[in-house]
């Protein structure tokens, strides 16, 4: 995986290395008395590792399912007959990336390039000839910039913004892998933004040569992919060319992606030539107003949003359609359990009718609170009542319009038309 800031290039490896094959009680006897080998052989490698125990994950462990099969495309090779990695390892900086290739020789074991998961063989994350019991290897997830960023991006000084965008990139012999780009606004001049990164994101190693001054509307043209100097102007132009067939999802998460979780993530973007996703950090103004001052209400708590987008050209690929939102619904639902929930929170600007919608003739306040709280939470009953008393014939309906609320003074609940009682 390759990360780059401007001019800024920085190489990323996952690792991963394939286990033999040997009777299951057996196994379990040796991986364990080799997860103990190898945690001692970390501590005596690398002293200055206060918990080499976070960084080993043994078959016997609820982190090792999720991390191996983080990355695994094809099912030939996840059923249960298909020999495993003995131990998972995952080093977080350099220093714990060299304490673990270190134990891995002093314990003759052999390394596998975890990667993105493709290898047609499923050579990445098995091992096809199984080897002696006494041979063992291990899998080594390495996401330490990507971790890093997360867990400061949305604390970051007010005046700083930095969100990563990834895309798949084409490279020899038609291979994708996924690209990470860092992106930033800083409201100063070029010293002033290499000094913060230099505090906060020093591993991105950004220099003046990264940066440009322009002004705060130039910078949105440059957010906007208009790189060629065009004037502020062209803004004006409401026509959006050129126009693609295209869907995007959204997800709020409220703690960073674990390293499995971006280990698959990262793997989910190469699957879709026009797939992409970006990160964008919270915080600041957004986390200090409150939740009810306004109908946006995802503020304190919420560390970033997470948009999937995936386009596609022409009438030719309208045929390729079905692929497309397979594959951002697909990339949806991966999310799942690393995204906000009690709802599952979502952006009304980044409206997504999959979550549900109205049925003309038959709109009721409860039915639409399945998708209205996404969007919403505890401010879609105040907007239903909004509705209520200023439309509530609906003139101003869609398929995901807030319905009517009407509050009667006491007793009855009316579900057709969202009369419901104050008591």
């Amino acid at each position: 995986m390759q990360l780059r800031f401007g001019h800024l290039s920085i190489l990323f490896f996952l690792l991963l290395a394939a286990s033999p094959c040997s009777p299951q009680e057996r196994e379990h006897d040796v991986a364990g008395a080799l997860h103990e080998s190898f945690l001692r052989c970390i501590a005596s490698v690398s002293p200055a590792i206060a918990d080499p125990s976070r960084l080993v994950h043994s078959p016997s462990e609820p982190s090792y399912p999720s991390l191996l099969n983080a990355t695994i495309q094809n099912l030939r090779f996840a059923s249960p007959r298909t020999p495993r990695p003995a131990l998972l390892l995952t080093p977080a900086t350099a220093a714990e990336v060299q304490a673990c290739v270190a134990s891995c020789r002093r314990h003759g074991l052999t390394v596998r390039a975890r990667s993105g998961g493709h290898d047609y063989e499923g050579l990445s994350y098995c091992s096809v000839l199984p080897r002696a019991a006494g041979a063992r290897s291990f899998a080594v997830v390495d996401v330490a910039a990507l971790r890093n960023w997360q867990r400061v991006a949305h604390a970051l000084p007010d005046d700083l913004f930095v969100k990563a965008a990834t895309e798949p990139k084409l490279y020899a012999a038609g291979k994708r892998h996924p690209l990470v780009v860092f992106k930033s606004l800083f409201l100063g001049n070029c010293s002033g933004m290499v000094a913060e990164m230099s505090t906060h994101l020093r591993e991105l190693g950004v220099k003046p040569g990264d940066c440009r001054d322009m002004s705060w509307i130039q910078s949105m043209l440059y957010f906007y992919g208009y790189t060629n100097g065009q004037p502020a102007e062209v803004l004006f132009d409401r026509t959006l060319q050129p126009k693609d067939y295209y869907k995007i999802k959204l997800d709020y998460l409220t703690y960073p992606i674990p390293a499995a979780g971006l280990a698959g993530l990262l793997n989910q973007i190469v699957e879709d030539r026009g797939g992409s996703i970006d990160i964008d950090p919270q915080g600041g103004a957004m986390g200090a107003t409150p939740e009810s001052a306004t109908p946006y209400a995802h503020r304190r708590g919420y560390l970033y949003n997470v948009q999937y987008f995936v386009k596609w050209g022409g009438a030719a690929n309208v045929s390729y359609e079905d692929g497309h939102l397979g594959w951002v619904r697909g990339v949806h639902g991966f999310m799942a359990p690393y995204a906000s929930s009690r709802p599952r929170a979502a952006y009304i600007n980044f409206r997504d009718l999959d979550l549900g919608r109205n049925v003309e003739g038959e709109t009721s306040y409860e039915a639409a609170r399945a998708w209205g709280e996404m969007y919403f939470r505890g401010n879609f009953r105040r907007l239903a009542m909004v509705k209520g008393e200023v439309d509530p014939e609906q003139v101003f309906w869609s398929e995901q319009s807030i319905p009517p609320l009407v509050v009667a003074d006491a007793g009855e609940k009316q579900s057709e038309s969202g009369l419901v009682s104050d008591s």
